[in-house]
């Protein structure tokens, strides 16, 4: 009689129906993560997602924790979204690897030259377990996505996918964040609010919507103002601490420059009378502590050190300043002798400036391979610019002040070349301003053609470039009218690199093409939402 044999039985496991497609259709166990399974990482296929009727029971909601034990300030490496499970945010894998996209990619290239955790990681944070901000950050990631193929020459079809689901995933994004504004309240409310208007903005401005950008930044500032007047004391920039633990740092640093890029902007005429004195008004209410105890250090140790120190000069100085600018703008040739004691203040300012920037700026000039040149350089074209503008105001056609004009415009020339051939300068949206205002500075401020012929030529080669509010094909159509109206020819082209971005003719006497008023992608706002209305 031959040997008994028992019946095989399988271990007994509880089974579930809410896995992914593809571990279904393998009859193998799910482990249910998201917005991809590890067991089809793992295996070496696609991961086709979960159905629209799963739910994960509150044992899969780990998203909200994570992040209340997360401190708002944190040393994070630079790949800190990867660490964090997104498990709430993202519907399908093309959502997420956008979103990866512009973690890994368009961060970085919106920081420019500078390290800038906003975009890095606390916009990343702020984003996880809040649908309608991943939204927004994958659809920022398909737009650059979409310019960069475009850049690169590749497949024009592929380029247009990217773009299309840019829009559609934006649409979405809007939405959603309509809808979470009107359900939360108070300052949950107001930060949320403030990171989806700052996402929005930097959606329209790689897009390219140059007017839509800039008012939603107008109806998104007076919430900052507004948020920041609950507390008990102003915010000190160079302290660069939130008077409120509610917002980041960053975040409220972010809106103070962009404050100042739109009051600084040449197209913004708006003036007020301030304690018997014309200015060009910020929004934002900050203490810029201009008084005697205001000292620079013996030298900078760092960039940020001396960027603060830098925005300290500039954003205390520059409502009179833009001011008395748009004056002699509309008076050419003449002085502005109201100007005289603002260009006194500045004057010493800088030199103190740069007396504890130069150890700092030569050993990031001591080799152009050095990660930290770009960002030095910048600063350096910056506070060169400033100082330009200023002494137009006053100096006239006095000649030790055109030489020391002619020899800041030349060097603000030779630095932004440099820049500009740099491996690392981009044509697209960046956040903060880089070259491109100091080179227009130098076409309307400096009274030598040749250097201004050269100025605008380098200007023109950055198209389509845009640095915060600054847009290049503006600034540059303005410059040749400048040019126009004074008889200046505009100059020869050079051989450089740019030369394929720039075209024959720069723009038509509009400013955007014609048809962009009629489009309903850049139209419609819903001002007590500070946001776009949903797009077609």
């Amino acid at each position: 009689m031959g040997s008994l044999e028992f019946p095989k039985h399988r271990t007994a496991h509880t089974k579930t129906k809410t896995g992914c497609r593809t571990c279904k259709i393998r009859r193998v166990k799910c482990d249910e993560a998201r917005p991809c399974c590890n067991r089809c990482l793992k295996f070496g296929v696609i991961c086709d997602g979960y159905d629209p009727s799963f739910r994960p029971g509150k044992e899969k909601k780990q998203a909200v924790i994570i992040r209340e034990l997360i401190p708002r300030k944190i040393v994070a490496s630079p790949s800190i979204a990867t660490n964090i499970a997104y498990s709430t945010c993202f519907q399908d894998n093309q959502e997420y690897r956008y979103f990866l996209h512009f973690q890994e990619e368009t961060s970085r290239d919106f920081s420019g030259p500078f390290t800038d955790k906003l975009w890095s990681q606390v916009l990343l944070r702020a984003s996880q377990g809040e649908p309608a901000l991943c939204r927004l950050v994958s659809s920022i990631g398909a737009l650059t996505k979409a310019a960069a193929v475009r850049e690169a020459g590749a497949n024009p079809l592929e380029s247009t996918t990217h773009q299309q689901y840019a829009l559609w995933q934006y649409g979405r994004a809007i939405k959603g964040v309509q809808q979470m504004i009107s359900s939360k309240r108070n300052i949950a409310q107001a930060r949320f609010a403030l990171i989806a208007g700052l996402l929005i903005f930097a959606f329209e401005s790689v897009h390219g919507d140059y007017d839509t950008a800039i008012k939603q930044m107008e109806m998104a500032l007076p919430l900052m103002k507004k948020e920041l007047a609950r507390c008990e004391r102003r915010y000190k920039h160079l302290e660069n601490t939130s008077p409120t633990s509610a917002l980041e740092d960053e975040l409220v640093v972010a809106f103070v420059r962009i404050d100042n890029h739109l009051l600084s902007r040449p197209e913004n005429p708006t003036s007020v009378l301030v304690d018997s004195k014309y200015v060009k008004p910020y929004i934002l209410d900050v203490d810029y502590c201009n008084e005697e105890g205001f000292k620079f250090p013996h030298q900078f140790t760092n960039i940020e050190e001396a960027r603060f120190y830098l925005e300290q000069i500039q954003f205390s100085s520059l409502p009179r300043l833009a001011h008395e600018f748009h004056l002699q703008a509309l008076n050419p040739g003449q002085n502005v002798p109201s100007a005289e004691d603002l260009r006194e203040l500045m004057g010493s300012q800088h030199r103190a400036w740069r007396m504890a920037f130069a150890p700092l700026y030569a050993k990031c000039c001591s080799s152009t391979n050095n990660k930290e040149f770009v960002a030095a350089a910048t600063l350096r074209v910056s506070v060169l610019s400033t100082d330009l503008a200023s002494r137009r105001l006053c100096n006239g056609s006095n000649d030790t002040g055109e030489r020391t004009a002619d020899g800041d415009a030349r060097e603000i020339i030779g630095l932004g070349k440099m820049i500009v051939g740099h491996p690392s300068f981009k044509r697209i949206w960046v956040f903060d301003c880089g070259a491109v205002p100091g080179l227009f500075i130098v076409v309307i401020s400096c009274r030598n053609k040749s250097l201004r012929q050269e100025a605008f030529q380098l200007l023109k080669s950055t198209i389509p470039r845009r640095e915060g509010c600054w847009d290049s094909v503006i600034l540059t159509k303005l410059a040749e009218n400048t040019l126009i109206a004074e008889g200046i020819p505009l100059g020869q082209e050079g051989n450089t690199e740019s030369g394929q971005h720039v075209q024959e003719e720069i723009l038509p006497d509009e400013y955007l093409p014609s048809d962009y008023p009629a489009n309903p992608l850049y139209t419609w706002f819903q001002t007590n939402a500070l946001i776009p209305q949903g797009r077609t």
